[in-house]
């Protein structure tokens, strides 16, 4: 017997415990008011078992009343079964409780069945209500356990949709960022700088070796992330030498943070391209990290030429592409944001819930 079957009916045993016990207690009291008081177990014995019945028949009433459910769309002739399951507990439980008036109450009679109609015909408002209670209790576990059944079944919809949806995200940025890194060798190749674009090359198989190891999944720790961004930096440096001054902090208890891949490399791209492509002077970029115990923070500041007045961080690939992502992950609870440097440049950020990868 599994564990769930035996917890279900042990549930059910309890549940018509409590109606035995109550009968109990007011036979020993009709019994008091009488003048013939009646011992506790010799009152439990008396009343207790004719509750047992409906017990022992709730598991197969249940069965019934979901092969023949009842209710407004119900057909009538759902109610035939019923009707007989009802006649059939009812009556055993009369003939138990017509058996323990005898032997247990010592009620004289001479005529047995004229007894257990008795007690099948006064116990029937009781017998009609428990029954219709049974089935009712049934029917609302049922059709919660549908409820959540759809439920589950929604969810994992959504989370297929989702997958489905940053698979396709991350295919998109792949060749984005692999267009971009050769665009700019192929600009080397074009000042017949052979010696850096042969390291920039170099340098470009070891950043895509590490984005297909990363770009598997939907997010990486942050020290994976910083890493890659490290390398990304280094292989733009070999493009513009002097011009380009990074500078990483990230406190060394946020290196397992959880962050959506690329999504440092995105914005570090973003400060380069707007920046460095203009022929903008040498170019200070920070990248840093904080959290609040609620909120991570990543940041991306540079002195460059800035975002201007109106900036729309949907425009562009990168930054629709991560704005979306962080939409699919993390609903409302992500954001991102570029704005002006007080500085001078642009300040871009990423708000994400502050979760751990496993270390394991």
């Amino acid at each position: 017997m599994s564990g769930s079957r035996t917890h279900s009916l042990r549930l059910i045993w309890a549940a018509w415990t409590i109606p035995a016990v109550l009968s109990t207690f007011e036979t020993i009291m009709q019994m008091g008011l009488a003048g013939r008081p009646m011992p506790l177990w010799r009152a439990f014995a008396s009343e207790a078992p004719g509750y047992y019945v409906w017990a022992l028949f709730t598991p197969a009433v249940a069965r019934l009343a979901a092969r023949f459910p009842l209710g407004p769309s119900a057909r009538i002739r759902n109610l035939a079964p019923h009707l007989g399951a009802w006649l059939v507990v009812a009556s055993a439980s009369a003939l138990v409780s017509t058996l323990l008036s005898i032997t247990v109450r010592g009620t004289r009679t001479s005529a047995f069945g004229v007894l257990w109609r008795s007690w099948l015909f006064g116990a029937l408002p009781f017998s009609v209500t428990a029954y219709a209670g049974v089935v009712i209790v049934c029917a609302f576990i049922a059709n919660r356990e549908r409820l959540a059944a759809r439920e589950r079944e929604a969810a994992e919809l959504a989370r297929a949709l989702s997958e489905a949806q940053l698979s396709a995200l991350r295919a998109q940025l792949q060749p984005h960022f692999l267009f971009n890194s050769l665009n700019g060798i192929i600009a080397l190749v074009r000042d017949a700088d052979t010696a850096r674009a042969a390291a920039a090359l170099e340098s470009l198989s070891q950043l895509l070796r590490s984005a297909l190891r990363l770009g598997a999944a939907p997010e990486v720790a942050l020290s994976d992330e910083v890493t890659f961004v490290r390398d990304y930096l280094a292989l733009e440096g070999l493009r513009f030498t002097e011009r380009l001054d990074v500078t990483i902090s990230i406190p060394p208890e946020l290196l397992n943070a959880a962050v959506p891949t690329f999504t440092l490399q995105l914005l570090t791209e973003n400060a380069v391209k707007h920046n460095l492509m203009a022929k903008r002077p040498a170019l200070r970029i920070a990248v840093s990290a904080a959290a609040d115990g609620v909120a991570l923070v990543l940041r991306v500041t540079d002195n460059g030429v800035g975002p201007g007045a109106t900036v729309d961080a949907t425009k562009g690939v990168g930054l629709a592409n991560l704005r979306t992502r962080l939409a699919t992950m993390f609903g409302g609870a992500a954001a991102i944001a570029l704005a002006p440097n007080a500085g001078g440049g642009s300040v871009a950020e990423v708000h994400l819930p502050v979760r751990f990868v496993d270390a394991s």
